[in-house]
């Protein structure tokens, strides 16, 4: 039996958020402890540790809001980035950290039937996977845009699984660029003509293309979860 591969990293992010908040809860209070101590001299390591833990927290949050996207729960991803941009600006002075953290127990409840969750997606995610159709967040892909810096000069970019052609259009969006794609569906492919310079219908497995004739190649190939072999794949048919 497959699982989404989605599913495994939500479980595994969730885990280690419970983990960093236990862990950040305690380091609270041996803080709290010292101070009440008199160990001040020993507070500004602590503090600094904290800020680090706040640091780990956020990176882990932010990789939950993904997996939720991916999941089509928007609710619980608009639930998520407001735990993240109170996560931005909470004060690790502050004394008790118990009334913040149980908005992250409210969050981690709408995750703990998993398997039903699993169940739900899996239909969802077959709707778009039949041929190879996987499409990318287009939020994700805003995220991916900031890390290119494009030449002045005109360039070529590849989809070899553009879909619609939305994700490399918002690549694209802004720059002198030229946007190529290949798709199997007839459908998606009248879609991305509107989106994209040029369009090739059917597999990419049997294009022909000309030595360095691309300078950028967006790929986004369906992925599944084996749970035998605990591994991701991509399916062999696309």
């Amino acid at each position: 039996m497959e699982n989404l591969f989605v599913m495994k990293k939500l479980e595994d992010t969730v885990k280690l958020l419970e983990s960093s908040i236990t862990d950040m809860m305690k380091t609270k209070e041996k803080a709290t402890k010292l101070e009440a101590a008199g160990a001040k001299d020993k507070l500004p390591d602590m503090l600094h540790e904290l800020s680090m833990m706040k640091e780990k927290l956020s990176e882990q949050i932010s990789s939950l809001r993904f997996c939720v996207l991916e999941l089509e729960l928007p609710k619980v991803a608009d639930f998520t980035g407001k735990i993240m941009d109170a996560l931005e600006r909470f004060d690790i002075h502050v004394p008790d950290y118990s009334k913040f953290f149980n908005a992250f127990q409210v969050l981690f409840n709408q995750f703990k039937d998993l398997q039903a969750l699993d169940t739900q997606a899996a239909g969802r995610f077959m709707n778009h996977i039949k041929m190879g159709y996987y499409p990318t967040d287009i939020e994700n892909v805003s995220l991916i845009k900031q890390s290119l810096v494009f030449p002045e000069n005109s360039i070529n970019i590849l989809d070899p699984c553009c879909g619609c052609g939305l994700a490399l259009q918002k690549v694209a969006e802004g720059m002198n660029v030229l946007t190529y794609g290949v798709e199997l569906d007839e459908i998606r492919v009248e879609e991305a003509r509107k989106r994209l310079y040029r369009i090739g219908k059917g597999s990419f497995f049997h294009s022909r293309i000309s030595n360095e004739a691309f300078h950028l190649l967006f790929l986004n190939p369906p992925y599944r979860f084996n749970r035998w072999f605990r591994t991701a794949e991509r399916p062999d048919r696309m």
